[in-house]
């Protein structure tokens, strides 16, 4: 059984042992490659061959989204606007100011964009489209991405002008979410037809914790639904490393399959919430800078032994960060792996029956 197919048995609670699962990003690519962040994002041959470096240095891992041209996760899809970007030689590119100041008056940014011609579109599907032709990546090819819709409105407004908006000016921020989410469905679109391996996709959008539950299934879920259905025949990972606890019933209406949660939601309510009742897989937990950036190996042992004791178990359950890989240490991510292994030939046979599931 190779890794994308005990990811399968985890979505549909079937697994007899733990995955892990890290979302690959880069920072951590081209950490593990040893080359600068500039030069990974600037040069197509590195991002590819660091990948690939990555991805054979850790054959126990799925990565997620796996193939992946990641010219800066932050700047992909705001670049389709003309944001204006800051380059950095090991730090990854940001987008410093937003755009979108005055929702009435700025709201013109978002007409008219084509993915293929704007900022980084065509730099993206071209760096796709060789990825998905090199068969060295066949066993890495199963996932799309996109920012969210909240996520994209962050960068593009400032995040103290979207959540002020939510209230504000109500009215031009869903507007705007709309806009935006016709974007984010025609950018997952485009990957589709280029990848026709990919089986599913990771939406990433952390402004969904960070509001209340009420402005959540308000303001965003609307939008996040709305992408669910467009690809209900896709497997969707939604990723939000912000505290969740609040929000988790509405993302399981949502539609999601995967939860990936961060390191300050309640892991137990998780369990009962989503685990127990066979609703959602989740992903995580561990803090991807408290823990896996330490150098003490014996500290990161043990939380990765505290997760798996608390979580194990439970079909359902996978293994990874509470967020995108950073730089760290490859003998980290060897001690993760070693564990899992060795908890997984533990427990042969997951008896799910002992929690009451």
């Amino acid at each position: 059984m190779n890794n994308y197919d005990l990811f399968k048995d985890s979505l549909n609670f079937t697994n007899n042992k733990v995955l892990v699962s890290f979302l690959g990003t880069e920072r951590f690519f081209s950490s593990i490659y040893n080359v600068d962040i500039f030069d990974f994002i600037t040069n197509q041959d590195i991002m590819v061959e660091s990948q690939y470096h990555t991805f054979k240095k850790f054959p126990e891992v799925l990565f997620i989204p796996g193939i992946w041209p990641n010219y800066g996760s932050g700047i992909i899809l705001p670049s389709l606007f003309g944001v204006k970007i800051n380059w950095y030689k090991n730090s990854s590119p940001i987008a410093p100011e937003p755009i979108l100041k005055n929702l009435k008056e700025d709201i013109y940014y978002l007409d008219n964009i084509d993915i293929l011609k704007n900022g980084f579109g065509p730099w993206y599907f071209k760096t796709l489209e060789k990825f998905v032709s090199d068969r060295r990546f066949e066993d890495n090819v199963y996932f799309a991405w996109s920012s969210g819709p909240g996520e994209l409105a962050g960068v593009l407004m400032g995040l103290e002008n979207l959540l002020i908006n939510m209230k504000t000016d109500y009215d031009n921020l869903i507007t705007v979410l709309d806009k935006l989410t016709d974007i984010i469905i025609n950018f997952l679109e485009k990957q589709f037809s280029l990848n026709k391996f990919a089986k599913g996709f990771l939406l990433t959008d952390d402004i969904s914790g960070l509001i209340s539950n009420e402005l959540y299934r308000e303001v965003l879920m609307p939008f996040h639904l709305r992408i669910r259905k467009k690809f209900k025949e896709k497997f969707l990972i939604f990723h939000n490393d912000t505290k969740s606890d609040h929000i988790l019933d509405s993302l399981i209406e949502a539609g999601i399959d995967v939860f990936n949660f961060g390191p300050t939601t309640n892991i137990d309510l998780l369990i009962e919430k989503m685990l127990k009742p066979k609703k959602v897989a989740i992903m995580g937990n561990l803090d991807p800078v408290g823990v896996l950036m330490s150098s003490d190996k014996n500290f990161i042992r043990g939380k990765t032994r505290e997760l798996l004791n608390k979580a194990g178990l439970h079909p359902g359950f996978i293994l990874s960060a509470g967020g995108g890989l950073n730089v760290g240490d490859p003998e980290s991510v060897k001690v993760i792996i070693e564990e899992v292994a060795k908890f997984n030939k533990k427990n042969k046979k997951i008896k799910s029956q002992q929690y009451g599931s």
